[in-house]
């Protein structure tokens, strides 16, 4: 599929979404301004039936032995205190205290 590009000055035009995702069905990439403020792209979604590959990324992930093991009563302690205090949840561990959770239930 071929793709084409039109702009459509948002201001002054009477097309439609319809029309616009007509137009986008058939290949055109659509770019969207306010003058000439480019302020968005309409684009086709490529439709690409690749095969995925088992094993192609073996090795770069991996999951603790304990990863469903239950979690400490401290851990819920902590977010029942988050929870009244609406503070935000850290963790004493230093790797996961690098990336703290804000809780606002």
């Amino acid at each position: 599929m071929t793709t084409v590009q039109k702009t459509v000055d948002i201001s002054g035009s009477q097309m439609s979404v319809q029309e616009l995702l007509h137009l986008v069905g058939e290949g055109t990439e659509i770019l969207l301004t306010d003058g000439n403020n480019p302020l968005a792209r309409l684009v086709p979604i490529s439709q690409q039936n690749v095969p995925r590959i088992a094993g192609l990324h073996q090795g770069e992930i991996w999951t603790s032995n304990d990863f469903d093991a239950p979690l400490p009563e401290e851990f819920w302690t902590l977010v029942a205190q988050a929870n009244v205090e609406n503070a935000v949840l850290v963790s004493g561990d230093p790797i996961v205290a690098q990336y703290p959770v804000n809780v606002n239930w």
